[in-house]
């Protein structure tokens, strides 16, 4: 028997205050996981442009929403000398939520983590340097291509040359612990 692909999801959202012309480029989805869509919208302002992000929530017994995230003086989304790339987790219980940017920072062993948390509403910043007994007689820097959930709140930013950056619990108050670990040769 065989199933009709998936439709084209779209997510829409009336907003008086902006007309097409306002978009430098159509908005995207960013990131998703389980009940959470991180979405991205870049913006004219004056004579710049600005990105600003938006949480889509799905949960049981509460209405969809979408919520724009906070540019806290924490906040570097914008910022990062470059982005790799951006993941949303959600709680086990779906009520919080935690946004993770990793920036690459061009020297090995050295990212930049922005973390916004839902529950304090806040935005931290950790510039995370991994040991050199980590990083193996090679040192590299990750570039992912992909950042994959690994169960219980355990991120992998995921470069197909290089290894996997891991992020242990980004739920724990302490930040990110992470490691890389290198493919066989």
């Amino acid at each position: 028997m065989a199933c009709k692909p998936p439709t084209r999801t779209s997510i829409i959202s009336a907003n008086t205050d902006l007309n097409k012309d306002d978009f430098v480029t159509e908005p995207r989805v960013v990131h998703s996981e389980k009940n959470l869509a991180l979405l991205s919208l870049c913006l004219r302002r004056g004579t710049g442009t600005g990105t600003e992000y938006f949480i889509y929530r799905a949960r049981a017994g509460h209405p969809p929403s979408l919520e724009l995230l906070p540019a806290g003086a924490d906040c570097r989304l914008s910022k990062m000398t470059a982005l790799a790339s951006v993941a949303c987790v959600s709680s086990s219980d779906g009520e919080h939520f935690v946004v993770v940017a990793l920036g690459l920072t061009f020297m090995p062993g050295r990212y930049e983590f922005n973390i916004f948390r839902s529950e304090s509403g806040t935005w931290t910043y950790k510039l995370l340097v991994l040991e050199p007994s980590v990083l193996g007689p090679k040192p590299v820097t990750i570039d992912p291509a992909r950042v994959i959930m690994l169960g219980g709140g355990a991120i992998g930013w995921v470069d197909l040359w290089n290894g996997i950056l891991v992020c242990d619990d980004i739920f724990s108050k302490r930040g990110p612990c992470s490691f890389p670990c290198y493919p066989a040769a």
